[in-house]
């Protein structure tokens, strides 16, 4: 969010920052009830505060039922479809769907599964209650939430910077998913996201071998490695690459290029 980086670049504060986030996320909390029905509200406010457990989960899919309703008994999907709607029409949450094959177009392979994203990294960290100098110093408490934020970070850079709604894709055994598949000039691009230096993807092997993408992207916090077919980007790097994958898959040739680019 803009101000939390200026109240930063101000102040030179984490707290500064900090203080901003939390105040956006009041408004968001205050608008919930100023447009919608009341019977809505508790339903998209239960959405919301859920979010940041659902995705702190080794499966991320986001799951109706550990939603709490009014009377504290479970939600059921349904009930919460407008919600839903409302929240992605409002910009505040985005679901990333999951499709049975990773074909174009990717939406017609779409299926009931997703997972839900906020709108950015520094706010879902401020709804954790996660000090931000335990993200930035990589504290070891912080380990299991280091690959929500992470995707939570590429899926929001997808949407801003490639222009494109994300999916995700799941083996039909699920051993094998790959964590976001971009469709763009006429390509599907799988995008491995690793929150660590370690490089190892089962996964992004097996569907490299299984479907031959043109293009491959793994991002992570290890720095950029030549590897054929392949796109190894740091994640900080990750708007950019982003930004040039039409024109990589259009014109793979230039593959060299773009090595050289990122190097």
């Amino acid at each position: 969010m803009p101000a939390a980086v200026a109240a930063f670049a101000a102040n030179r504060s984490y707290a500064s920052a900090r203080e901003v986030q939390n105040g956006i996320l009041s408004d968001y909390d205050r608008d919930f009830g100023k447009h919608v029905s009341k019977v809505q509200v508790p339903r998209i406010r239960a959405i919301w505060r859920s979010l940041p457990a659902q995705l702190a989960k080794e499966d991320k899919r986001f799951v109706s039922a550990e939603v709490p309703s009014e009377d504290g008994s479970k939600s059921r999907a349904r009930d919460l479809r407008d919600p839903f709607e409302w929240l992605e029409a409002a910009g505040v949450a985005y679901r990333v769907w999951n499709v049975s094959k990773p074909s174009l177009p990717l939406d017609s392979y779409r299926n009931h599964i997703f997972k839900l994203f906020g709108v950015d990294v520094g706010l879902l960290g401020a709804q954790t209650r996660i000090a931000p100098e335990i993200v930035v110093d990589g504290s070891r408490i912080f380990t299991e939430f280091k690959g929500a934020m992470a995707e939570q970070y590429v899926q929001q850079e997808v949407r801003a910077v490639a222009d494109v709604a994300p999916y995700f894709w799941t083996s039909s055994d699920s051993r094998c998913e790959i964590d976001f598949l971009a469709e763009t000039s006429g390509a599907v691009v799988p995008i491995e996201v690793k929150a660590e230096v370690n490089l190892r993807a089962k996964s992004l092997k097996s569907f490299k071998e299984r479907f031959s993408p043109p293009l491959s992207v793994r991002t992570s916090l290890a720095q950029w490695r030549p590897q054929e077919g392949l796109l190894n980007i740091p994640l900080y790097a990750i708007g950019d690459a982003l930004a040039s994958l039409p024109d990589m898959c259009r014109r793979k040739e230039e593959f060299e290029l773009a090595r050289w680019r990122f190097s």
